[in-house]
């Protein structure tokens, strides 16, 4: 946005004390230490409790600034060239510019308050009316009294729709910014204990976050919010459009199965695949889909912008514990709704059966500790929390009220001191940032490997629902965790899989299997390298072995309990499978035995390659013939599939019964026509920083000698942590202060050189192997390789943080 300097002035209350020229505006600024050196800023200098804006004028003015507006006078003379207005609260002036800029554009204008939510609501809504509209919204959470009019600044010529979200603290603020937006659109997210002290009850913060709404014409909130649902039936019964998962009555009834959404409203139906699986990122999601289709968004420019959706950092990190435990790192913040979320992540997790909390005071929270902490005795019944570990005086008061079996320490220090003994559980670490528990992670966690592989879990979820929006309903979906979860972690990552309710698990060794199913995974696994010698340890364990050879299926035929079985057939890939001449034989040795055949595939060699595309029909078209002779005289067909990550994307005439997702899961989609997200992070650490003299050899064998003085950092990541040989000596590249930087010497099994002679940066600080930059095809480039090697070869004494 810009205006002029009397456009801005005919527009306000105020007095304009000096005018040196009619000057162009185009930035506004409150906050001395955010000015840049323009002249086209204009300043509000702000009295407050924490400072005085008039204190930094001069030091704006010498910096270039010269419109300025004031609520004292100055010596306007020491300022010449600069323009002042004066008036009564510069806030208030901020307010009616705010007021000004959305009466100039004549878009709708979407309000979204409440409070929790507000930001995910917004920022989500905008990914999704973006699909057909260009779109202006609140920057961060800008939704305070100054807030809300800095966003609505940025409206411009251009825009077609506005998203800003409305915050207030207390009774009287949401006045001011209702005036400002007067929208079309209001999305009340909920109502909680949140700046209480604002406000006299519960139902008078709804009465005045509501006043948002007093213009508006379509008002949406959830039904499960009873008392703000209730109010705005009352209050605007003619604006309300509610929706709800339980009761068809309400305008819109979303019907949810998983994280698929069917969706029911003015007679329409509409169908939806969710990028998230926790509860309140869903209701927040079906805000923002009510409001899109409102918005006139069809379903499929909405499923898109589903499908584009990120989950906003929690910072939900699962560790290695201890003596057989998972921690769940969640030491950044601590209050009511953040609890719950953390809660209900914890109660997916199913690696282990005991479940345990450590739990710090919650502090401002609004509540009355005896409300609190009933409330939190109710989030731990609900969520079958079976220990409890309070920090802090304050919660120990309390403890009469947890039906949880409870052991208190009055800190950190006294936890550190008398620690309890902690055997084979899925461990909780929640508290506010001041109580510093991640001292307590420290103790607990298994490996101190100052080089972490990061996974983000939500990553994995959002690729895999891009595969599920190209199938069918009926065609389900196998899940490749072999090589230890393409080096992720294969038992976290099938534990978030069998959540989302996958259908089928791939692994290539019994022992991989095994695990899976010892450590919580019910979900059907098919093991697809079996040894013979094994195949009745697969009955037990209700494990599904693929049988690629006349010696194995005779060893699964002599066995008194066969396990179900794949059947695999040798299209051209020509690595393992029964030939097409063999298929005869197959049917001549199961007729009489009672051999259950669960599924029979064949694996598409070149799927993607263009340039073999007859090829992979050719494979398709023998399979088919395959699979036709040896189903004719079965009443249950097996399950039909053939279809890889590409394949699925290439050829859906393949998808069959189900289809196969592996290096798609983790973020590679060789067909480059999705938009997949990299789930993984290698991050290591400087251990050293030195300055070596021009002539000085550096590394084993005296691979480089330097050839002027140089600075160089030792990392704690080598070949043995999966980092090849072949990137040293400048082949490969790490990030260091954001820059890309060369190795230097040759890669050590346990460290690797880095030339950051250039880079300003000190030892501690964070290194990026790869991740946005450098990214895993660059390294596969560098060491010319494929991406599979460089995400397989990280090896497991690297740590792994799965974030959620």
């Amino acid at each position: 946005m810009k205006l002029t300097w009397s456009t801005f002035t005919q527009n306000v209350s105020g007095k304009e004390i000096a005018k040196s020229s009619d000057s162009i505006i185009r930035e506004l600024c409150y906050d001395s230490r955010l000015a840049a050196s323009q002249d086209d800023l204009l300043f509000f200098a702000i009295k407050s409790e924490r400072g005085n804006g008039h204190d930094f004028i001069p030091a704006l003015y010498d910096k270039g600034v010269r419109c300025f507006v004031v609520e004292q006078l100055l010596e306007i003379g020491h300022y010449p060239g600069a323009n002042f207005l004066l008036v009564h609260a510069s806030i208030k002036c901020l307010q009616e510019l705010g007021q000004y800029i959305v009466s100039q554009h004549k878009i709708p204008i979407v309000g979204i308050t409440g409070s929790n939510g507000k930001t995910y609501v917004k920022e989500w809504l905008s990914t999704l009316l973006s699909e057909k509209m260009i779109v202006a919204k609140s920057p961060k959470s800008y939704n305070s009294q100054i807030g809300v009019p800095l966003s609505v600044w940025q409206l411009d010529t251009h825009h077609q729709v506005g998203v800003f979200e409305v915050g207030i603290s207390q009774e009287g603020e949401m006045n001011a910014l209702a005036q400002i937006l007067r929208p079309d659109i209001g999305i009340f997210t909920n109502i909680g204990h949140a700046h209480d002290l604002g406000f006299t009850s519960l139902d008078q913060k709804i009465l005045e976050k509501a006043k948002l709404f007093t213009n508006t014409r379509h008002i949406i909130c959830s039904r499960s919010h009873q008392k703000i649902f209730d109010y705005l039936k009352q209050t605007f019964p003619n604006a309300l459009v509610d929706w709800s998962t339980s009761d068809p009555q309400a305008r819109f009834f979303y019907s949810l199965t998983g994280t698929t959404a069917k969706v029911y409203y003015a007679q329409q139906t509409y169908h939806f695949q969710l990028p998230f699986s926790f509860d309140i990122w869903i209701e927040n999601a079906l805000h923002a889909i009510t409001a899109a289709i409102i918005s006139g968004l069809s379903e499929k420019e909405i499923q898109v912008g589903l499908n584009k959706l990120k989950s906003m950092e929690m910072r939900l990190e699962i560790k290695n514990g201890l003596d057989n435990c998972y921690l769940i790192d969640d030491t950044y913040n601590n209050d009511l709704q953040g609890l719950s979320v953390a809660l209900d992540f914890l109660k997916q997790q199913l690696q282990r059966g005991k479940k345990t909390l450590i739990l710090s005071d919650i502090q401002q929270s609004g509540m009355s500790d005896q409300v609190l902490y009933q409330a939190i005795n109710q989030l731990l019944v609900g969520n079958q929390i079976n220990k409890l570990i309070t920090i802090g005086l304050r919660i120990a008061q309390f403890k009469e009220l947890f039906e949880t079996p409870t052991i208190s320490f009055d800190s950190v220090e006294a936890f550190l001191t008398n620690p309890p003994s902690f055997r084979d559980e899925m461990i909780l670490v929640k508290g506010a940032r001041k109580f510093a528990l991640e001292r307590i992670i420290g103790v607990l966690e298994a490996k101190k490997h100052r080089t972490q592989l990061e996974i983000r879990l939500e990553s994995i979820i959002n690729n895999l629902n891009q595969y599920k929006n190209l199938l069918t309903g009926n065609t389900k979906i196998m899940a490749m965790v072999k090589a230890f979860g393409y080096g992720g972690g294969s038992l976290e990552i099938a534990n978030l899989l069998q959540y989302h309710r996958i259908d089928y698990l791939g692994v290539a060794y019994l022992d991989e299997a095994i695990q899976l199913r010892t450590n919580g995974i019910k979900t059907p696994i098919m093991v697809m390298n079996p040894d013979l010698e094994q195949l009745d340890s697969y009955g037990p364990f209700g494990l599904e072995p693929e049988i690629y050879n006349l010696a194995g299926l005779k060893k699964v035929l002599s066995l008194d309990n066969p396990p179900h079985i794949h059947l695999k057939i040798d299209t051209g890939m020509h690595r393992l499978g029964f030939s097409l001449e063999e298929v005869p034989l197959i049917l001549s040795l199961i007729e009489g035995h009672s051999v259950n055949i669960a599924g029979i595939f064949t694996h598409f060699s070149s799927a993607d390659l263009r340039s073999a595309d007859d090829f992979t029909r050719q494979q398709a078209a023998q399979f088919e013939l395959a699979y036709h002779q040896l189903t004719k005289h079965l009443y249950e067909k097996p399950l039909k599939y053939a279809a890889n990550s590409t394949a699925v994307v290439r050829f859906p005439e393949y998808h069959f019964d189900m289809v196969r997702i592996g290096i798609g899961l983790y973020g590679f989609d060789p067909s480059k026509s999705l938009n997949l997200v990299a789930i993984s992070t290698l991050k290591t650490r400087i251990s050293q920083i030195k300055e070596v003299k021009k002539g000085d050899s550096i590394g084993y064998g005296r691979g480089c000698i330097a050839d002027r003085n140089l600075r160089i950092a030792t990392v704690p990541i080598g070949y043995a942590d999966g980092y090849s040989r072949v990137l040293g000596n400048g082949h490969g590249r790490m990030k260091v202060a954001n820059q890309l930087v060369d190795t230097i010497g040759n890669i050590c099994m346990d460290m690797t050189m880095l030339n950051v002679t250039d880079v300003p940066c000190e030892e501690g600080e964070t290194v990026i192997v790869f991740g946005e930059a450098p990214t895993i095809e660059d390294l596969a480039h560098w060491a010319n390789t494929i991406p599979y090697e460089i995400l397989t070869n990280v090896s497991q004494r690297v740590n792994r943080i799965f974030i959620a």
